[in-house]
């Protein structure tokens, strides 16, 4: 989850999107919290990361349809 959580941090000066900074402090905050101190299965790491990509392709989608221009 730290991995792919920081590999989004890029992302924020790329192309200008805050929201990779908040998409990239959830899964790394999340994956140090999961490792420290959750006793879960190894598993739910994965799928929660999976939840939030996929929130966060979805609320992407909207704000990239909003940035463009009408036809």
């Amino acid at each position: 989850m730290v991995v792919p959580g920081a590999h989004y941090l890029p992302f924020v000066f790329l192309y200008g999107m805050r929201m990779f900074a908040s998409l990239c402090g959830i899964l790394v905050f999340a994956g140090v919290s999961f490792g420290l101190y959750l006793q879960e299965p190894f598993s739910a790491g994965g799928w929660f990361t999976g939840v939030v990509l996929l929130c966060f392709a979805f609320s992407g989608r909207i704000v990239a349809g909003r940035d463009q221009p009408a036809h």
